[in-house]
């Protein structure tokens, strides 16, 4: 089970940009579909529809205008236009700025675009619920204020979990501890060390570079839909999965023990 960070709840968890564009095609309709990708996680489709106007385009000629360059903006002819406007000497007739022409309906299709934003589950969970899953948050709110060697022992678990601390360090903090520590509970202390080892450099460089790019917005939405679209940020969750009980396997040793101590004498070592 995932250790998760609460942050703001956000409640949009995709959302559509409606785009309209102009394009031209032989019979005047064209249907398209398109899928583009963005950073691997962005799908766009696009789909043309053409519009239907009953009546003839009115058209107010500028400097530099040509028939067939005004039948092209219309997809449309110019031998449309002449007749349309009946004209007896047809394409040589002369069309001057100001002049009021009517262009042959329907004019061109209007192709509509929507960008639908595929998220994966890291993102998704963030987006949607406000979780943020980052395996080596220093943050904790399990903290009670025991004795010396709890106390000891709870930090030196933490940090053992979040920040990179050694095993031995861990390992002689739960020593002080009454009792003996499980056999069970060191392999998974030993499980931690050898994920740590490969992945803790990896999110120090991930977060390096992202806060590097983004140097104003650390910890802010932004900075979080980045680090959740992030390949390598990615691999690493993925392969977090397999170990997220082991992390906080000696926290939840100490915290259980102490406050187990605490509720039967009233006091810990």
């Amino acid at each position: 089970m995932l250790r998760r960070l609460l942050g703001a709840l956000l409640t949009v968890a995709a959302f559509a940009v409606p785009t309209a564009l102009s394009a031209c095609s032989d019979d005047g309709s064209t249907t398209q579909s398109t899928t583009l990708a963005f950073n691997t996680f962005v799908q766009t489709t696009v789909e043309a529809t053409t519009t239907t106007t009953l009546a003839p385009l009115a058209y107010t000629v500028v400097s530099g205008d040509a028939l067939s360059r005004i039948a092209d903006d219309f997809c449309t002819s110019a031998a449309e236009i002449a007749t349309l406007n009946g004209w007896s000497d047809g394409l040589q007739h002369v069309i001057l700025p100001g002049q009021t022409i009517q262009i042959p309906a329907p004019g061109c299709p209007v192709v509509t675009t929507s960008t639908t934003i595929v998220m994966n589950k890291y993102l998704e969970l963030y987006v949607s619920d406000g979780v943020v899953t980052n395996p080596f948050d220093p943050n904790t709110v399990d903290h009670v204020n025991w004795g010396p060697d709890c106390y000891a022992a709870y930090w030196a678990a933490h940090s053992f979990a979040v920040q990179g601390a050694s095993k031995a360090s861990v390992m002689a903090a739960l020593e002080p501890l009454p009792g003996s520590i499980p056999s069970a509970l060191v392999a998974e202390i030993d499980a931690w060390v050898v994920f740590s080892s490969k992945w803790y450099p990896v999110y120090a460089d991930v977060r390096g570079r992202i806060e590097a790019e983004y140097p104003m917005y650390p910890n802010t939405d932004t900075f979080y839909r980045v680090l959740f679209s992030d390949p390598e940020y990615l691999t690493l969750l993925e392969a977090y999965e397999f170990v997220d009980d082991e992390q906080f396997a000696a926290k939840f040793f100490v915290t259980d023990l102490c406050a187990d101590l605490f509720t039967t004498r009233g006091s810990t070592p």
